[in-house]
């Protein structure tokens, strides 16, 4: 597995952690490898070239082991701690944030009565066209 790592190795460069701060792209540790790099794309291309050379040594990640990261002998899911990628969260979640924030927001101005600023001011929370905040926190307090 070590020569595997160190012929991955070669496909990106180290990471680059701010000023005269280089780390190496890839660290392991018995069965634990991390993969750290400056960019997504450099992150991605290590991960193919890591997939081809497991694929042309006919070896196989075992997802019995390592669950989330491991699928089918391919790497799918893999957590990029990355300062310049945009983090990819699939709609649901997003959708989600976005409902927990607004009722939060609603409790915060039904929470704040005796503040005259907020009271005077009678702010209206906008929503979605097929869910409604205002539904929402009612059906909440009566649940």
């Amino acid at each position: 597995m070590e020569v595997i790592l160190r012929a991955a190795e070669g496909s990106a460069s180290p990471a680059d952690l701010g000023g005269v701060c280089y780390m190496p792209p890839v660290k392991a540790f018995i069965d634990d490898t991390t993969i750290l790099c400056s960019k997504e794309n450099k992150t991605r291309r290590m991960l193919d070239r890591l997939d081809a050379l497991m694929n042309w040594s006919r070896m196989s990640f075992q997802a019995e082991e390592v669950p989330k990261t491991v699928h089918k002998d391919r790497l799918i899911g893999v957590a990029m701690y990355c300062r310049k990628a945009k983090l990819r969260l699939p709609l649901k979640s997003i959708v989600e944030e976005y409902t927990c924030g607004k009722a939060r927001l609603m409790t915060m101005f039904e929470d704040s009565e005796e503040d005259p600023a907020v009271t005077s001011i009678q702010p209206q929370l906008r929503s979605f066209r097929k869910w409604k905040v205002h539904e929402a926190d009612n059906q909440a307090k009566r649940a």
